[in-house]
């Protein structure tokens, strides 16, 4: 009888650390998800960080092909359900972008042959760029966690905004165009 209750005793105990272990372990992973903290984003006012692309004709671009330029870069995925909707806004944008003096321009995160077949299907007509994440750390380097995503640099190569293409920035910036 007093084996028995010594085993249950123990077997309560193993029951509460390992409870507490699963709680501590919960604890740790939602702490380094940085659910509280902001998500690291592109400074505004710094200079933008130099990319290399490839166009839609295999030429490979700079951020220096664009100097002296205003330049919006909207980011989108093949995979991006949420990039399917912006992509005809942001399309409409294009000829007042363009009278405004601002180059608006879609870069892809997918392979050059992957990027054709998807301005095809939804028939883009802006300039697109491909820098595919497995090869190319443009998007790293602009600190694009997620797509869709924009940023505007001015003509002295500065970030003058960075966000969501339905953010109010992202407002404000095309209705000036």
């Amino acid at each position: 009888m007093q084996l028995l209750i010594i085993s249950m005793i123990l077997l309560w105990l193993v029951v509460l650390v390992n409870l507490f272990l699963t709680l501590a372990l919960i604890r740790r992973v939602n702490k380094s998800r940085s659910l509280g903290e902001p998500i690291e984003t592109l400074p505004v006012g710094e200079l933008a960080p130099d990319f290399f692309a490839e166009t839609m004709g295999n030429e490979r671009v700079t951020l220096g092909d664009y100097a002296g330029r205003t330049l919006a870069m909207v980011f989108i995925s093949p995979t991006c359900g949420h990039c399917r909707p912006i992509i005809p806004q942001v399309e409409a944008l294009g000829p007042k972008a363009k009278r405004s003096g601002v180059e608006l321009t879609f870069v892809c995160d997918a392979e050059i042959d992957q990027t054709q077949a998807y301005i095809q299907e939804l028939n883009i007509t802006l300039p697109v760029l491909s820098a595919p994440r497995q090869s190319n750390h443009f998007l790293e380097y602009y600190k694009v966690n997620g797509v869709p995503a924009y940023v505007l640099i001015n003509t002295q190569g500065k970030v003058e905004a960075f966000g969501h293409p339905e953010d109010l920035e992202w407002k404000r910036v095309s209705d000036k165009w």
